[in-house]
């Protein structure tokens, strides 16, 4: 597919009200996460949202920013390795197809618009591989949310004195032998395919299966586990993020705990079927509760948490608009 403009295309691009208007959501949406910031705390508001302009922290916050093209890049990696397999794809051609993606995603519950950002920027025939493999790679990182956030939950439940938690000593090892198995099962998806044919009902539901299994990405399970491996990757980097926006806004619950409540949140995040937005915000109330427990203000959590939001979603979701329009200008030029 080729996507290349003729030199006046740009400008119809501009000038266009669809692209206009999806141009400006990213930064309205902003604009309500500041809105929520000051009806939760509207005495600090203010204060926290230039706090670290007017302090030693600002570096911080420049520090979760520089974080932002390493998380992406590390995600668009992840799902470049697998589409490799089927299309040769460079580097900021793949970038493109997830910041797409994201600026799809952010108002769809559980990003599932996600699927169709991406597969825009592949061939026509190798939409279904793209997303499978978009699908592996989200698998992979949501094993890697719910391995952390059960761990950080378990750490917590220690620390911090929760009312009826006492069950938790009796859950922890169900726990882990629960996750042991859903990594067994992720990484004996190859088998899956073959192992599904032999079933008599799945035979005779065999027009179903073939479409089902005809387009999943033929990975191995060394691929798999480099999906894992980049998923960790990206975890720790967008952990390192909120972490570093803590402490930019006063929050200082300690390295361990610190990094034990944003897997949590994380986990917690992962199973709410929400939109984004309305996500972010039920995420909000979860982090005063959660912060609020190292004596954390509302106003200092709900900007760490929406600072979060805003960094590594509503900036990639302002560039993922600019090339949706650019593969849908090209599309058009070429018909």
């Amino acid at each position: 597919m080729n996507v290349s403009l003729p030199g006046t295309a740009w400008k119809k691009i501009y000038s266009g009200r669809a692209f206009l208007i999806h141009r400006l959501l990213p930064a309205l949406l902003a604009a309500g996460l500041l809105y929520e910031l000051a009806t939760q705390a509207p005495g600090e508001a203010f204060l926290y949202a230039i706090a670290p302009f007017s302090g030693g922290s600002w570096w911080l916050l420049s520090g979760a920013l520089a974080l932002m093209p390493l998380n992406w890049w590390v995600e668009v990696c992840k799902w470049r390795s697998l589409i490799m397999r089927t299309e040769a794809m460079s580097l900021p051609r793949a970038g493109q197809a997830v910041m797409a993606g994201v600026a799809v995603s952010l108002f769809t519950p559980n990003r599932v618009g996600e699927y169709g950002g991406r597969v825009l920027f592949v061939q026509p025939e190798n939409r279904w591989f793209a997303a499978g493999a978009t699908v592996l790679g989200n698998f992979a990182q949501v094993l890697v949310l719910v391995s952390g956030g059960t761990a950080g939950l378990l750490w917590l439940s220690h620390r911090l004195d929760w009312p009826g938690t006492a069950w938790l000593d009796h859950a922890v090892l169900p726990a882990y032998c629960g996750l042991i198995l859903l990594w067994l099962a992720y990484l004996n998806l190859p088998r899956a395919r073959v192992r599904l044919r032999q079933y008599r009902i799945v035979k005779r539901l065999k027009r179903l299966v073939k479409v089902d299994t005809q387009h999943w990405p033929e990975v191995s399970r060394s691929d798999l586990a480099w999906q894992a491996a980049w998923a960790t990757g990206r975890y720790l980097v967008y952990s390192l993020q909120y972490f570093l926006l803590l402490r930019c806004f006063g929050v200082s619950p300690g390295f361990f705990d610190g990094f034990a409540g944003i897997s949590l949140l994380f986990l917690l995040q992962t199973g709410l079927p929400l939109p984004p937005l309305s996500g972010l915000l039920a995420r909000g109330n979860l982090a005063v509760a959660l912060w609020g427990q190292f004596g954390a203000s509302a106003a200092a959590s709900l900007s760490a948490t929406f600072g979060l939001w805003i960094i590594n979603l509503i900036l990639p979701a302002f560039f993922g608009t600019f090339f949706l329009f650019y593969v849908r200008k090209a599309k058009d030029s070429s018909v």
